[in-house]
C-alpha cells in the first residue's frame, strides 16, 4: 500500500473544516488520522465521515475552491484503519449471512487467483475485500473454469450499488428497514437462488430458477405461467390438439379447440355467381349457395366489390318492383357439414347495409326432416309478425332456434350477431336474413355473413379468411359450369353414331349429387371433325351421374364412325349449368 492517497478532487471552503470529495473513497482508504494537503497547505484529518466527506482537525486556512487536486499522507493511519477495514468486512459478512449469502472466501484478487479450483467447485463465491477498493463478488464457473464478475455489493434499502459501506453505518435488520446487502448474479438460468422449498421455517436453501417458477406457478407438465393484472397466474394445460390464443378482452391467454372449418357458410359475401344471375324470383338460387326469397315478385341481385376496408364483397338485393315488398336471402347447410354441431352453440354474424333506415331481421333455423331434403322456401307468411314455426316460418320439421333484429342507420354497414344452440335432432341448418317491412322500389339490402361453429360473442365480421380458389372449389360441389369460356371452345370428345347423331361424354369433378343441367341451344353447339363443323339441331342428355353425363347432338350430313369434339359454334360461347343445390 502506498502512503499517499490522491484519488479524485476536493472542494474546500476558507474557514470551514469540512472537505467534500468527488470520485473519492475515503471510507475504505485508511485516511483517518492522516494529513490533508491542498494548495501548499497541510491540516491533520480529524475524522472520515463518508466516502466523499471528511472533517479536518482545524478549519481550512486556504482559498475557497472546487475541483482541486489534493493528497492525504496515510503513513501514520494504517494501523488504525486496518482495524477499521476489518470491522467493516465483519459487518458485511454478517449482513450477507442474514440475507442467506455465504461467501466461500474473501481477500485480495491476488489471493483469489492463488486458489486452485476445479469444475466440482461450480458457484464458489469469493468476496473481494481489499484496501481502497469497493467490495465485490466473483463466482467460479465450473463448466468454463473461469471467474465471473465482479458483481457489486448493493444496499437493498438504498436501492443501488455502493462503492463500500459508509463509515459508521450500522446494520439494522427489521421489518421496516432491511438494510441487507444483496449480490447481483449473472446467468440466472444456471445459477442458484436463495429461498426455501422445504415446508416450514428453517435455513435458506439453494433453489434453481425452475424450482422458483414452480413455487410461483405450477409444477404440472404443460401448464403455462403468465403475468396477470397484478400477480403471476397459472393457465392449466389444455387438451390434445388445442391451440393457445388471446381471450376476447386481450387480457390473458386461453386454450381453444382448433377447427379448420369454423365458418359453415359458403360464398358468404357473394363473390361467386357462376349462373350469372342478375334477377331472381322467390325460392331460386342467385349467388352460389344462396337461395333468394321474395314476398311477391323478382328482385335484382348483384355483387358489390371493394365496399370498404374489411368488406371486399357484399351481396346486394335490389327491390326492383313498383309495388313495395319484403325480400330476403338464405343458405341451407348440407347435412354432412352440420351434424357435428348438434348440442353446440353456433353464431351467425356479419355486416348488413340497408339503403333505408328500416328494420332487418335474421334467423338461425334447423331442419329435422330427412337429411338434405329441405323445403327451401321456409317462409309461411311474410306479413305475420310472430317469428316462430307455423307463423312467419313453416311448421313442418322446422325449428326456429333464434331470431334477431336491428334497424341500421340508412346506407351504413352495420354489424349483427346472433347465437343459438343446435338441437339434438337437427339434420340441416338454415341461415336467413330479410327486410322486416315491405321496401319501396329501388331500395337495397346488402349483406356479407358467416355461420361459426362456436360462441363468437364479442367478435365481428369477418373472422375467417378463405382463399378464393378454396371458396370456388366449395361452390363447385353444388354448382358447376361446363363451357362458357369462348367461341369454338372444345367441350368434350365425341364420335358420330350415324349420319345424323354425334355422341359425347362430359366428365367433370364430383358434385354433391347427380346435377340438374341447364343446356344451351343446340344451334350453338357443333360437332367438329378436322376442318368440318356440323351444327346441331337438337340436344338430348342422359346417363347423368355425379361426375359425368352423355349428350347426343342431332346433326346432318355426317358419316358413322367419325371422331371429333363437341364445341361451341364460332359466334356464341356455350355453357352447361350443372346444379346439385339443396
Amino acid at each position: 500500500m502506498t502512503s499517499i492517497y490522491n484519488t479524485g478532487t476536493v472542494s474546500v471552503t476558507n474557514g470551514n473544516a469540512v472537505v467534500t470529495g468527488s470520485g473519492t473513497a475515503w471510507a475504505v482508504s485508511l485516511v483517518t488520522g492522516g494529513v490533508f494537503f491542498c494548495a501548499g497547505l497541510s491540516v491533520p484529518i480529524l475524522s472520515v465521515d463518508s466516502d466523499t466527506q471528511l472533517t479536518l482537525a482545524l478549519v481550512y486556512p486556504g482559498t475557497t475552491g472546487s475541483g482541486k487536486a489534493y493528497a492525504i499522507d496515510r503513513e501514520n493511519s494504517d494501523a488504525a484503519n486496518i482495524v477499521d477495514l476489518y470491522d467493516k468486512l465483519t459487518r458485511v459478512l454478517i449482513t450477507l449471512s442474514l440475507a442467506g449469502i455465504h461467501p466461500n472466501n474473501s481477500g485480495s484478487l491476488a489471493k483469489r487467483d492463488a486458489l486452485t479450483l476445479t469444475a466440482d467447485d461450480d458457484n464458489y463465491l469469493f468476496l473481494r475485500a481489499e484496501l481502497g477498493v469497493a467490495f465485490a463478488f466473483y463466482r467460479w464457473d465450473g463448466p468454463t473454469l473461469a471467474w465471473i464478475g465482479p458483481f457489486p455489493v448493493a444496499d437493498g434499502a438504498a436501492g443501488g450499488p455502493v462503492s463500500s459501506l459508509v463509515n459508521g453505518t450500522g446494520i439494522t435488520v427489521d421489518a421496516t428497514n432491511p438494510a441487507i446487502p444483496v449480490v447481483k448474479l449473472a446467468n440466472m438460468a444456471t445459477s442458484r437462488l436463495k429461498g426455501r422449498a422445504t415446508a416450514g421455517t428453517g435455513s435458506p436453501e439453494d433453489l434453481t430458477l425452475s424450482q422458483a417458477l414452480d413455487m410461483i406457478g405450477s409444477a404440472t407438465q404443460g401448464d403455462i405461467l403468465y403475468r396477470g393484472s397484478s400477480t403471476w397466474q397459472r393457465l392449466a394445460k389444455g387438451t390434445a390438439l388445442q391451440s393457445l390464443r388471446m381471450n376476447l378482452a386481450a387480457t390473458s391467454p386461453e386454450w381453444a379447440t382448433a377447427d379448420r372449418r369454423s365458418n359453415r357458410l359458403i360464398n358468404g359475401n357473394g363473390a361467386f355467381n357462376q349462373r350469372g344471375a342478375a334477377t331472381a324470383t322467390d325460392d331460386t338460387y342467385g349467388w352460389d349457395r344462396h337461395n333468394v326469397l321474395t314476398q311477391t315478385a323478382a328482385i335484382g341481385i348483384s355483387t358489390l366489390s371493394k365496399v370498404q376496408n374489411g368488406l371486399p364483397y357484399m351481396m346486394r338485393m335490389t327491390q326492383s318492383q313498383a309495388t313495395a315488398q319484403r325480400m330476403g336471402n338464405s343458405q341451407i347447410i348440407e347435412s354432412m357439414n352440420c351434424l357435428d354441431l348438434r348440442g353446440k352453440t353456433i353464431t351467425l354474424l356479419g355486416k348488413l347495409r340497408n339503403s333505408l333506415a328500416a328494420a332487418v331481421r335474421y334467423a338461425i333455423l334447423e331442419w329435422t326432416g330427412t337429411d338434405d331434403v329441405v323445403v327451401s322456401d321456409v317462409v309461411n307468411s311474410w306479413t305475420n309478425g310472430t317469428f316462430t314455426a307455423g307463423q312467419f316460418f313453416n311448421s313442418t320439421t322446422l325449428n326456429v332456434l333464434a331470431v334477431g333484429a336491428l334497424t341500421p342507420t340508412a346506407a351504413t354497414a352495420t354489424d349483427f350477431l346472433l347465437t343459438a344452440q343446435v338441437g339434438n335432432t337437427a339434420t340441416n341448418l338454415i341461415a336467413m336474413i330479410w327486410t322486416e317491412t315491405a321496401q319501396a322500389q329501388n331500395s337495397t339490402l346488402d349483406v356479407a355473413w358467416e355461420l361459426l361453429d362456436y360462441d363468437a360473442t364479442g367478435r365481428t365480421y369477418p373472422t375467417e379468411f378463405r382463399p378464393a380458389s378454396a371458396e370456388k372449389k366449395l361452390c363447385e360441389w353444388y354448382c358447376r359450369l361446363v363451357g362458357g369460356q369462348n367461341t369454338v371452345e372444345r367441350l368434350a370428345p365425341a364420335f358420330s353414331t350415324g349420319t345424323t347423331n354425334a355422341r359425347a361424354m362430359f366428365i367433370f369433378e364430383e358434385m354433391r349429387a347427380a346435377p340438374s343441367i341447364v343446356t344451351p341451344s343446340a344451334a350453338n353447339i357443333q360437332f367438329e371433325v378436322s376442318t368440318t363443323a356440323y351444327t346441331g339441331s337438337a340436344l338430348v342428355l342422359y346417363g347423368v351421374t355425379t361426375m359425368s353425363f352423355v349428350a347426343d347432338l342431332t346433326i346432318s350430313g355426317a358419316t358413322a364412325g367419325l371422331a371429333g369434339f363437341i364445341r361451341a359454334n364460332s359466334t356464341t360461347s356455350t355453357t352447361f349449368i350443372l346444379s346439385s343445390e339443396l
